[in-house]
């Protein structure tokens, strides 16, 4: 089981480390639940290992994976900045997970995308990269 609160990820779950194996070291944790709506929340966290023999390890929200949108708040279009790096496709989720925009083509660097339609809140834009690697983005929908 996982649970997520606060900001900060609880489980039970056991991870495997081994030193002589760089392949084995879990870095970055994707959580991705759904509920009976079809309604999807995800987030990824980082796990930190202590190599300095204190045998400790944390899990902490992630940042590498977050995409720092713009304009941002916005209200006509947001832009996905090239240092984003290649987005092969996005969709946009509001603050419950519901699915409000769909993007299955792949995204122009510095390209405006329209959000006029968008009621003013809070969203996530989540963008497929290569070999299957999601980014996550805030943006904030005013008037």
């Amino acid at each position: 089981s996982f649970y997520i609160e606060d900001g900060k990820l609880l489980t039970d779950k056991m991870f495997e480390y081994n030193e002589a194996d760089p392949a084995s070291h879990a870095e970055y944790l994707l959580i991705i639940v759904e509920d009976q709506f079809g309604n999807t929340y995800q987030e990824e966290f980082q796990i930190a290992i202590n190599e300095q023999g204190s045998n400790s390890t944390g899990i902490y929200p992630a940042g590498k994976g977050l995409v720092h949108i713009y304009p941002n708040p916005a209200n006509d279009y947001f832009v996905i900045p090239e240092s984003s790096g290649p987005v092969h496709s996005y969709r946009v989720v509001d603050i419950t997970g519901k699915q409000v925009m769909n993007h299955p083509e792949p995204v122009l660097p510095g390209k405006q995308h329209t959000i006029s339609d968008l009621h003013p809140g809070i969203y996530f834009i989540l963008m497929n990269g290569r070999e299957g690697t999601t980014r996550t983005g805030k943006l904030v929908v005013q008037d």
